[in-house]
């Protein structure tokens, strides 16, 4: 996540560099305890 600026899916998300499914690294994110911070404003 740090490698991909916290973007998971699109063009350098961490689901590509890691060659899975953005799905499937949400999963494992929540699986894990590991929660994707959102971003203020539209």
């Amino acid at each position: 996540m740090e490698h991909s600026g916290g973007q998971i899916h699109g063009a350098g998300g961490a689901a590509e560099l890691l060659g899975i499914n953005p799905n499937t690294l949400r999963s494992r994110m929540r699986r894990l305890g590991i929660y994707q911070k959102r971003k203020a404003g539209g």
